[in-house]
């Protein structure tokens, strides 16, 4: 498939623990979606996580990628890439899981995780990091 020429419309991105598929149904199964991580300690790491996309108006080839940025200092502190998605049909939705391996966590806070379509920012989700037992 050609390259895309324009950059698709995210409609969902959630953050979850799991993506499963179901057998029988071939349904997808997002388990314990959340917007927030408690860590014992810091400097630390997250629990490995999956992010959710549904993706539609596309046409053409992209290249997925994310960055994690840190908004107290505007810092991209984490980067994933190397998923290409090909969008034949702009009125379909393609649905789109990126597994997260832990992601190192140097204080508490706020931070966005931002999805991409070559280079270009599709949408972002913003998670926070707590320090166990705060709400």
């Amino acid at each position: 498939m050609s390259k895309a020429t324009s950059k698709p419309t995210c409609k969902a991105l959630l953050l979850c623990d799991t993506a499963i598929v179901e057998a029988g149904t071939g349904k997808l199964s997002l388990i314990g979606t959340f917007n927030r991580f408690t860590l014992q300690e810091f400097p630390g790491v997250t629990t490995p996580f999956s992010a959710y996309l549904q993706l539609t108006n596309g046409r053409g080839q992209y290249e997925i990628a994310v960055d994690v940025e840190d908004l107290s200092t505007g810092n991209v502190f984490a980067k994933c890439f190397g998923l290409t998605i090909d969008m034949e049909n702009p009125l379909v939705v393609a649905v789109v899981v990126i597994p997260s391996p832990p992601l190192p966590i140097g204080h508490a806070g706020k931070y966005d995780f931002i999805v991409l379509a070559n280079n270009e920012e599709i949408d972002r989700q913003q998670f926070q990091v707590v320090l166990g037992g705060q709400k």
